[in-house]
């Protein structure tokens, strides 16, 4: 385990080019084991008041466990998470968007894998251009093991933050891109060819908020849980949008050089 701030030039090369960095036994495991313990509590307690199979279902899938995600037990990867952010975005620069823990139960006969960019459909419910609904940064702590592919694992598409940076850049408006991209998420052509990332507790996984992503199918015989924190630079919360998809580096103190 290293120190948050020790991000080194490989690494940030390596974010710059891909969107997508993996960092390999970088999160006490310790505080990762709370997180879980807790959220099981959470997820069992809750599933056990399910009034139904529809209502039991969506409560496994636990979405949204804000006593979790507010409780004592997240803090130390919420640190840690605001250490990675202030490292790429600049120190006190980091505002915290959300904090998700997401359990993916195994998957049924019907399951279709499908990807999406986190903040386009919203993105499109604007009504003005100068707005900014969504976060530059996400921060991923895998709470079980997914060490095989199809075990629930977060699947990505490398190097299309350039490319979908580069269709805003090239258009007058944001809208025809944005719904360009609607239409793809629709109709899941794919961008590139995905990567599951294979992931253990202790790692943390950052990925730019303009890559392609999804979760892939889980067939093995547990939830595939992670715990997410989307982050953005203060600035881009209050300036707007527009230079947060055309520039994909304009904020990120950190990664400044040739940025």
């Amino acid at each position: 385990m290293r120190n948050a701030a020790q991000l080194d030039a490989g690494q940030r090369e390596a974010f710059r080019k891909d969107g997508v960095l993996l960092l390999k036994d970088f999160a006490p495991k310790r505080a990762v084991i709370a997180v879980l313990r807790q959220y099981n509590i959470w997820r069992n307690t809750v599933i056990m008041q399910g009034a139904d199979d529809k209502t039991r279902g969506d409560i496994a899938r636990a979405r949204q466990a804000m006593d979790v995600t507010e409780g004592e037990e997240i803090a130390p990867l919420r640190k840690l998470a605001h250490d990675l952010g202030g490292a790429l975005l600049g120190p006190d620069n980091v505002h915290e968007v959300e904090a998700q823990l997401i359990g993916w139960a195994p998957s049924g006969p019907a399951w279709k894998p499908t990807w999406h960019i986190d903040w386009v459909n919203k993105h499109l419910r604007l009504k003005t251009e100068d707005q900014f609904p969504g976060f530059q940064l996400l921060v991923g702590f895998p709470l079980t093991p997914a060490l095989r592919e199809d075990r629930g694992n977060l699947f990505v598409s490398p190097g299309w933050h350039t490319e979908i940076c580069n269709t805003f850049r090239q258009s007058p408006t944001l809208r025809d891109p944005l719904e360009a991209i609607s239409k793809g998420i629709a109709s899941q052509v794919p961008w590139g060819t995905p990567q599951q990332l294979l992931v253990a507790p202790g790692d943390v996984i950052l990925t730019h908020s303009l890559i392609p992503h999804g979760v892939a199918e889980n067939k093995g015989a547990g939830f595939a849980d992670k715990l997410y924190f989307r982050l953005a630079h203060k600035t881009a919360i209050h300036r707007g949008g527009r230079d947060a998809l055309d520039t994909p580096w304009r904020n990120w103190q950190g990664m400044q050089d040739g940025g």
